[in-house]
């Protein structure tokens, strides 16, 4: 055979291959991605699991995944795994070769550094033949979604009232006895009123002793969240170490009020991933899945503003007005003259208003 009648063989085999895998690679062949958990905290080490599934009898050559994750996935170095990083967002690329009928499970690590919510919803799965001729393209809609929750405040944070809060202090006021149910006596405290006394345990006992109550029940908390570092702020936020220690501390009092069996409501100026233009609200929520419900829509907030604070309480002012008595809690880093109005207003209402003052830079430490 002359080397020309050879060459042609060649060719004609290298471009028959070339179709066929083209043709042929991405068919009968399956590909999922998930998260090895819905939810997570700041730090926490979870997993991406990839699995991909050759249903057919003709081998997949090379295999190539391409998608854009946030920058704030920090993965893990591994093989067969290249991530280019960016500023805001990166490219994964994943490798993958398959002989016939065969799946493969992989396991990538990853820290999330930040809260929020993290969507793998798109990817390019690229397939090509032995000689790197011809490939194939196919785009995959995925529906992955981590939500990664505010990070917890220091312990002891929201302990020292004097340094954040002002007004009367509405976590506080969840622990206010109850007039009408009782449990028992204890001894005298200064600051106890007289009409407390009971006089026959005192008797009995030496000591003076008071009624001691139950905790009311009847109490319904309110989390008013102000995305504005400071007055007169557009669009974005320029200080979002401030905002995101008024999240974690938003956590922290649904936390404390599902442990005290409140019920608990969020609203702010700020948006969501879905609705980055519209403030957002819960409706006031109870039982077990209380604290879950209410930590997933922190960890979709946006650190965007939607519409002013002083605007949102006078919608806010209209929605309640014929609603039941709420206590609502102000996380803010400022109170402006504009505020002023809408605030009366929810206390004519039979509100309590109260206000938590986000500290400064150099005092906010998450």
């Amino acid at each position: 055979m002359s080397l020309h009648g050879a060459l042609l063989i060649a060719a004609a085999a290298a471009a028959g291959q070339g179709l066929l895998f083209s043709r042929f690679n991405l068919r009968r062949l399956t590909y999922e991605r998930r998260w090895s958990t819905r939810t997570c905290y700041p730090g926490e080490e979870i997993e991406l699991v990839e699995s991909i599934e050759n249903r057919k009898a003709l081998p997949v050559p090379w295999l190539r995944l391409e998608s854009l994750l946030h920058g704030s996935l920090q993965f893990r170095r591994q093989f067969n795994l290249q991530v280019s990083g960016g500023e805001h967002y990166q490219n994964h690329r994943s490798f993958f070769s398959l002989m016939p009928f065969t799946r493969i499970i992989r396991r990538h690590k990853v820290v999330p550094l930040k809260r929020g919510c993290y969507r793998l919803s798109s990817a390019s799965l690229t397939a090509g033949d032995v000689l790197g001729l011809l490939h194939t393209t196919r785009q995959l809609e995925l529906g992955a979604e981590l939500l990664v929750y505010p990070e917890p405040l220091p312990a002891g944070a929201l302990d020292r009232p004097g340094q954040h809060f002002q007004g009367d202090l509405t976590v506080r006021r969840w622990m206010i006895d109850d007039p009408f149910l009782t449990a028992g006596t204890r001894e005298y405290q200064a600051g106890d009123p007289l009409r407390r006394v009971n006089w026959m345990a005192s008797a009995r006992t030496g000591s003076l002793q008071v009624h001691r109550h139950e905790y009311t029940a009847e109490r319904r908390l309110m989390v008013y969240l102000n995305v504005e570092d400071h007055e007169g702020m557009w669009d974005q936020v320029n200080r979002p170490q401030l905002i995101e220690w008024g999240i974690s501390a938003a956590a922290e009092l649904f936390r404390q009020a599902a442990e005290a069996g409140m019920e608990a409501g969020f609203g702010s100026n700020a948006g969501s991933v879905d609705s980055p233009k519209t403030p957002t609200r819960t409706g006031l929520q109870g039982g077990a899945g209380q604290h879950e419900a209410l930590l997933d829509t922190l960890a979709r907030l946006v650190l965007e503003l939607s519409i002013p604070f002083d605007a949102f309480l006078e919608e806010e002012a209209d929605r309640l007005q014929d609603g039941p008595r709420l206590d609502i809690l102000l996380i803010t880093a400022f109170v402006s003259a504009k505020m002023a109005g809408p605030l009366d207003r929810l206390r004519s209402q039979g509100h309590t208003v109260d206000l938590l003052t986000i500290p400064s830079e150099e005092d906010v430490s998450l």
